[in-house]
């Protein structure tokens, strides 16, 4: 998504990055261990659907500027992005019964960890606010990003919110680090979170050539995990660049500044 204007020979572009921001559940475990309860609730789907159901995405993103909302783990610009998936709408009813369906009426406690950089915690402070509406008392622990990325490593967390865009501009990626079951090869980035059957559709299609049938898997692959609430996306951010109209450059989806790819307009 991008925007375009021009001003007293100024080129103003806003352009949402590559970048999604979600929130990550430990849904493996049978006792996660920053959750003050003896099981882990989040293993029920109907948790995990009601914490997205409670997260009020219209009112974040009229609060907080330059953000848009994501309905899947990766952006539009990804190769595997699939535009059939849709973001659950706000409902705190229907949140607050799931709670109450999967016998956590009165919710828990649990601290959620998150990298101390500019803004974030007015971000993650809202988050917070939306997830006590169904009773689950947030404590948000922020971290240094020099201790924090080792603390997730290591899955010392109950819950955490981070931003990933793939390196490699492709779906495949995510799929592979984020959602397939933790093994030496897979689920580097994955904090907890397993189904069998998903792991096979995502290997099949890192094995599959034709980029037709590999896209259609891996579209699939991505609405199962979002249909499952295997991780909660939140929100992408927009990217504000202001030059020259005299400089030829299109703005990287990573966000990435590389003067090399910048040139001047022949006159």
């Amino acid at each position: 998504l991008q925007q375009r204007a021009t001003e007293n020979k100024i080129l103003l572009v806003k352009i949402s990055n590559s970048s999604v921001n979600y929130m990550d559940i430990d849904s493996l475990r049978d006792k996660t261990p920053y959750v003050s309860l003896e099981t882990n609730p989040f293993k029920n789907a109907k948790v995990r659907e009601a914490m997205m159901l409670a997260i009020n995405i219209d009112d974040f993103t009229q609060t907080i500027s330059d953000t848009i909302s994501s309905n899947q783990l990766v952006a539009q610009s990804i190769f595997g992005y699939n535009p059939d998936i849709t973001r659950p709408k706000y409902d705190l009813t229907k949140a607050k019964s799931l709670m109450q369906e999967a016998g956590y009426p009165d919710g828990f406690l649990l601290t959620v960890d998150y990298a101390d950089v500019a803004g974030a915690k007015e971000i993650y402070s809202l988050f917070a606010k939306y997830l006590a509406d169904i009773n689950i008392k947030v404590t948000l622990n922020a971290l240094p990003q020099e201790e924090f990325f080792p603390k997730i490593a290591s899955k010392d967390s109950s819950a955490y919110f981070i931003g990933f865009v793939p390196d490699t501009q492709d779906t495949s990626e995510v799929l592979e680090g984020l959602i397939h079951t933790p093994t030496e090869i897979y689920g580097q980035y994955n904090l907890g979170y397993s189904n069998p059957t998903l792991d096979k559709v995502i290997e099949t299609a890192s094995q599959t050539l034709n980029q037709q049938e590999r896209q259609q898997e891996i579209q699939g692959a991505m609405k199962e995990a979002m249909d499952d609430f295997a991780k909660l996306p939140l929100f992408q951010n927009y990217i504000n660049y202001a030059f020259s109209s005299k400089i030829f450059w299109e703005p990287r989806l990573d966000g990435r500044l590389r003067p090399y790819e910048m040139a001047g307009k022949a006159e």
